[in-house]
């Protein structure tokens, strides 16, 4: 998994510095319309590297296909407001509306 966040970064990195510049040399010899040309020859190259490698291995047999696990991107107290989540703090609510109702109280005197 490392090897592979690492290659992709490196992957990154070079595209970033090489494209504004192929993009760049590209403008100035052929006109500013060469930036969309570029811009889609850019996209469409590994979108064909995702189809030749599609073609190249089929797909992955059911047995060797583990379980689907659902990875949130949220922090921990956005889970405890999912509807699966069992309620383990029921009491510590009730008193917080508690003390919350007798601040309004004494704000309304």
């Amino acid at each position: 998994m490392l090897e592979t966040a690492s290659s992709m970064q490196m992957l990154y990195g070079s595209g970033a510095i090489l494209g504004p510049l192929t993009a760049g040399i590209l403008m100035q010899f052929i006109g500013p319309a060469s930036l969309l040309s570029f811009m889609g020859v850019a996209a469409l190259l590994p979108a064909g590297f995702a189809r030749w490698r599609m073609w190249q291995r089929g797909p992955v047999p059911k047995d060797e296909q583990g379980d689907w696990v659902p990875q949130f991107m949220t922090s921990p107290a956005a889970l405890e407001m999912h509807p699966d989540q069992e309620d383990n703090g029921a009491e510590s609510d009730d008193s917080s509306a508690d003390e919350q109702s007798g601040a309004e109280a004494a704000v309304a005197d």
